[in-house]
């Protein structure tokens, strides 16, 4: 979907990556997140996957951690797409929403996401 701004852009020119600097930047790769999506004008919300929670704020509730010795695993994708679900659902009716007023689609086409599923 993109590529998130580097933290040195974010946070002027001296930042640099080591490790004593980076453990004084904090939350990070968030700020790096939403930074993006601002940039591309989404509202959100995000969900990421990472091997690194101190770069998010405590309790991210937008974030799946997984364990950078195994990598990703099915429970760490249906961790992801339950958090994901629930509002690519809701966007998509809204745009079947949109192309029914528009004319585009008939109404029947809501009826492929029930509103009991948003």
């Amino acid at each position: 979907m993109g590529v998130t701004p580097l933290a040195h852009r974010l946070f002027g020119p001296a930042w640099s990556r080591t490790p004593e600097e980076r453990a004084q930047a904090r939350y990070v790769r968030q700020a790096e997140l939403e930074a993006w999506m601002r940039g591309a004008c989404h509202p959100g919300p995000w969900v990421a996957l990472d091997d690194n929670p101190e770069l998010y704020e405590p309790g991210c509730p937008h974030l799946v951690v997984c364990d950078p010795e195994v990598g990703l695993t099915d429970e760490r994708l249906q961790e992801l797409w339950n958090l994901a679900a629930p509002h690519l659902i809701a966007e998509a009716h809204a745009r079947l929403e949109q192309e029914v007023a528009s004319g585009k689609r008939d109404a029947r086409s809501l009826a492929v996401i029930p509103p009991s599923m948003i």
